[in-house]
C-alpha cells in the first residue's frame, strides 16, 4: 500500500475505533497499518529511523488492541514482530509463548519464536520450536517454503556441535529446494549435480525422481520433462549454500568424501554460483598456532582404498604450506607428496617434488585426523 492509501486506511480505522471501542479488530489494523513489512514499503524508502517510529506505534496500537481484549492472538503476533525486529528479544519471546497458551498449535508463533531464541544464542530452545514448528507444517509433505525452517535448525545444531543431526536437518532443506527446482532440471543437470547417479540410464534417474519428487506423474512424464529441459537451473535458491553447508558440516564429522563430494555439486554442477565459494575448507586448529584447511576442489577420494588430499597449513606469523598427502586406507599408513611453502607475503620460499617414505598412522595426530576422514567410507562395516 503507498503511504497516501495508508494514511486514508489509518483514519478510517481509527473512525471505526470511535464507533466501537470495545473491538480489538480497529487497533489490530491500525497497528497493521503502522508497520511497514511489505516490499511495497521498502519500494517506497522507509529508512531504518522512520521505521523505528512506525515499529514503536505498531506496538502501542497493538497493546491497546490486547487491553480490549486479551485473547486476541494477532494482535500478540503483531507486537512480538515488532518487538523482533526492535531487537527487544525478550519481549518478543514472551509475546509468542502468549500466543501458544492460547493457540499451542500455532505455527507461526513456534517459528519465529524460534527465530528470536537463535537471536539470543539460546539454540537448544530454537531447536526444539524448529521441529515443533516443523511437525506441524510437514504432515502433508515437504514443500519449498519449509526449506529455510530446516536450514536455521542445522544452523543452530551446527552452533552447538551437533554436526550430525545438522546433516539431516541440511538433507531435508535441501529436498525441499529440490522438490521446488525438480521440474526445471535437465537430465544432464541432474547428472553434474549428482554424479554418484552418473551410471545409471535416463530411465533409472526418472524413476529416481518419479519416487522422490513427483509420485503424483508418471515415470514416463518425468523422464519427457526431464528430456525437455535445456539443463540450467534459472534460480537455485538456496541450494548453493545448504551443499555448503552441509559439505562444511561433512568434513567436521570426519566424512570428507561426502563433504568433498558437495562442494563438487557446487564447482560442477552450479558454475555461477561456485564463484565466492572458497575452495580451502577448515579442518580445525593444529596447536601451535596452525590452522589447517583441505582443498575440496582437488582432492580426490575414490572408491578404492587410495586418497589423495591436499592440505594448507596456516601458522601464526601467516606463513603457509600447500602439500599433497597420500593415504592408504587398507594399509593404515601415509605419505607427504609435493610440497610449496609460502612466506607471509606469499611468495614462494621453498618447493619439493620429492615424497616422503610410507608412514603409519600415529594416534591423536593430526594424520590420524586425516586418516579418520578420508577413509570413512572403505572402514564402513
Amino acid at each position: 500500500m503507498d503511504p497516501k492509501s495508508r494514511t486514508k486506511a489509518l483514519r478510517e480505522f481509527q473512525r471505526a475505533v470511535a464507533l466501537n471501542p470495545r473491538s480489538p479488530l480497529a487497533h489490530y489494523f491500525i497497528g497493521f497499518e503502522q508497520t511497514p513489512f511489505s516490499i511495497v514499503d521498502l519500494a517506497f524508502g522507509v529508512d531504518s529511523v522512520a521505521r523505528e517510529t512506525m515499529e514503536e506505534r505498531g506496538i502501542t496500537s497493538y497493546s491497546r488492541s490486547i487491553q480490549v481484549d486479551s485473547r486476541f492472538v494477532p494482535a500478540y503476533l503483531g507486537r512480538a514482530n515488532c518487538y523482533l525486529h526492535l531487537k527487544r528479544y525478550s519481549s518478543a519471546i514472551a509475546d509468542y509463548s502468549r500466543v501458544l497458551e492460547l493457540d499451542p498449535t500455532n505455527a507461526m508463533a513456534v517459528n519465529d519464536r524460534a527465530l528470536t531464541y537463535m537471536a539470543v544464542k539460546d539454540y537448544r530452545s530454537a531447536i526444539r520450536d524448529f521441529e515443533t514448528a516443523l511437525g506441524y507444517k510437514t504432515k502433508t509433505g515437504l514443500e519449498y517454503a519449509f526449506s529455510l525452517a530446516f536450514e536455521y535448525k542445522g544452523d543452530a545444531q551446527v552452533a552447538i556441535s551437533e554436526d550430525g543431526a545438522a546433516i539431516v536437518s541440511y538433507s531435508q532443506a535441501i529436498k525441499c529446494q529440490l522438490t521446488h527446482l525438480i521440474a526445471r532440471l535437465g537430465l544432464d543437470q541432474l547428472r553434474r549435480l549428482y554424479p554418484e547417479y552418473d551410471r545409471r540410464s535416463n530411465r533409472e534417474l526418472a524413476r529416481i525422481v518419479h519416487q522422490m519428487f513427483d509420485p503424483d506423474s508418471t515415470e514416463d512424464a518425468v523422464l519427457s520433462r526431464l528430456g525437455m529441459s535445456d539443463g540450467t537451473i534459472p534460480s537455485p535458491g538456496f541450494l548453493d549454500s545448504l551443499y555448503e553447508k552441509r559439505g562444511d558440516a561433512y568434513l567436521r564429522s570426519s566424512q570428507f568424501n561426502l563433504g568433498i563430494r558437495d562442494f563438487k555439486r557446487i564447482f560442477y554442477g552450479m558454475a555461477k554460483a561456485a564463484k565466492p565459494v572458497d575452495r580451502w575448507r577448515p579442518l580445525g586448529d593444529g596447536g601451535e598456532g596452525k590452522h589447517h584447511f583441505l582443498d575440496v576442489k582437488a582432492s580426490n577420494i575414490s572408491e578404492g582404498a587410495f586418497v589423495r588430499l591436499w592440505i594448507k597449513t596456516v601458522n601464526r606469523n601467516d606463513a603457509n604450506s600447500v602439500y599433497q598427502v597420500e593415504i592408504d586406507c587398507k594399509m593404515h599408513s601415509l605419505r607427504q607428496g609435493s610440497t610449496t611453502n609460502y612466506g607471509k607475503d606469499g611468495a614462494v620460499t621453498n618447493t619439493s617434488e620429492l615424497a616422503t617414505a610410507w608412514q603409519a598412522i600415529t594416534p591423536d595426530t593430526f594424520g590420524e585426523k586425516l586418516y579418520e576422514g578420508a577413509c570413512s567410507a572403505t572402514r564402513r562395516p
